[in-house]
């Protein structure tokens, strides 16, 4: 097969999978390391139960990419929900965390936490939108494909933004030593892999 003719037609499938399969190794990586050093601290019931829901959609991305079956937009749509749900809940915790960081007089962590909270906040509204208008292109719906382009970029540009501040504030704060810093930083990055294998993934959902 002539390789430039493949890489014109299946190069969304190419990204997809290679960013997804990445992420999915990054996260199975990090979870057996913390199994290992946490010990039995590290099967709490909440948190086997994120670690599985997760693998679960990460799994069904990079799968569902790699054997072009459509099923792959359910996860996608199943992380949006996710990130969106996290967002909220952070931007609870984030309020109070801003406050206390001005008190401290440390004006560089506010800021931090202001520019992690906002980009939380604009990611958790792109999400309900990107959910909503995926799904009803889904169902058949008359979605303008760029619409939907334009929010999958819009989301995983706040997805980086989020994790890459919500990291500077950890490492900041320096609450972790080296090998729990790198854990700690390995785990975003794999979720803003899974987010730009989504990209491409609904880059190929116009061709169902």
């Amino acid at each position: 097969m002539n390789l430039k003719y493949y890489w014109k037609h299946h190069h969304n499938k190419i990204f997809a999978c290679t960013f997804s399969g990445l992420a999915l190794a990054i996260f199975l990586a990090v979870q057996i390391a913390l199994m290992v050093l946490s010990g039995t601290n590290y099967f709490s019931f909440l948190n086997i139960w994120n670690v599985v829901i997760t693998l679960a959609v990460y799994t069904i991305i990079f799968s569902g990419n790699l054997r072009n079956d459509p099923f792959a937009y359910n996860g996608v749509l199943m992380f949006i929900f996710m990130s969106v749900f996290d967002a909220v809940r952070s931007l609870i915790v984030s309020g109070f965390d801003v406050a206390n960081s001005f008190q401290g007089e440390n004006l560089r962590l506010g800021l931090f936490f202001i520019i992690m909270v906002l980009s939380e906040a604009a990611m958790a509204v792109i999400g309900i939108f990107l959910y909503v208008k995926s799904r009803r292109y889904m169902l058949g719906y008359p979605v303008p494909w760029r619409v939907i382009r334009l929010l999958s970029i819009l989301f995983f540009a706040c997805l980086c933004v989020s994790t890459a501040f919500t990291l500077s504030i950890l490492l900041l704060l320096g609450i972790y030593g080296p090998i729990y810093a790198l854990l700690v930083v390995a785990e975003p990055v794999s979720a803003v892999l899974i987010g730009l294998a989504i990209v491409f993934t609904m880059e190929r959902l116009r061709r169902i």
